[in-house]
């Protein structure tokens, strides 16, 4: 019986990709019991397949994959119906995880490149995962960004942003990580977290923010809070 791994090019394509990572991850399975560790996980999957089932487009457009601290949700093709629902359950599964319960901080971004996605045998990789993901992890702070290859593949399919100001996302020079060059800022297209949740004027994510980086005693962790919610407070939250 033959069980080599063998291509399977009906899995390959140019797909849209979410890449989403826990900040502090490493920290939190060293510091708590297996059970809280678990629970993690259990409460994000759970709210996704609840909310996949009351949104009908996700079920046919979206698969969503994790693995250790990372959270993928990807598409089957690059059109323009996949990257709506895509961006809806993005944006939801980021505002899920950050302020549910306690919250925990993550970062996270949007490719539009190859990509293949074999469940069954656990294989994934492709352009457009190593975009999202180092794209993802290149700004100090708890974000969402658009990557120049999402950007360019919406521009194609007439998503205009930040033009269109019913979609929640604005240009800010965020910061990066520190490296030999020092702390610099490049140019994002950024989700503007909460956006829709504001209530008089108020963004309901910043106290929510403030909270979380209270407790959390880790210098270079605080300053990811602090970074998100200066681009928060300058748009009005």
């Amino acid at each position: 019986m033959n069980d080599s791994l063998e291509l399977d090019w009906s899995k390959i394509g140019r797909k849209w990709v979410s890449y989403f990572d826990l900040l502090g991850f490493k920290s939190f399975v060293c510091e708590h019991p297996p059970q809280s560790v678990f629970n993690t996980y259990s409460i994000c999957l759970e709210e996704f397949r609840q909310q996949e089932k009351r949104e009908k487009t996700w079920t046919s457009r979206l698969e969503f994959i994790h693995f250790s601290d990372s959270f993928l949700i990807c598409t089957s093709d690059d059109t323009a119906g996949s990257w709506v629902a895509l961006e809806s359950a993005s944006r939801w599964f980021f505002n899920l995880v950050l302020y549910r319960g306690d919250g925990f901080p993550l970062r996270g971004a949007m490719a539009c490149d190859e990509f293949y996605a074999d469940r069954k045998n656990g294989v994934f990789f492709g352009k457009a995962l190593v975009e999202a993901h180092d794209c993802g992890e290149k700004y100090d702070w708890i974000g969402f960004v658009l990557s120049p290859s999402a950007i360019g593949r919406m521009a194609d399919t007439g998503i205009n942003l930040p033009a269109n100001e019913r979609l929640n996302y604005r240009e800010w020079n965020a910061p990066t990580k520190k490296s030999k060059r020092g702390v610099v800022e490049e140019h994002v297209v950024a989700y503007l977290i909460g956006e829709s949740s504001r209530i008089s004027g108020q963004n309901s994510y910043v106290p929510k923010l403030e909270s979380m980086a209270q407790r959390d005693n880790r210098p270079d962790v605080k300053a990811k809070y602090s970074n998100t919610i200066r681009f928060l407070k300058h748009f009005g939250g």
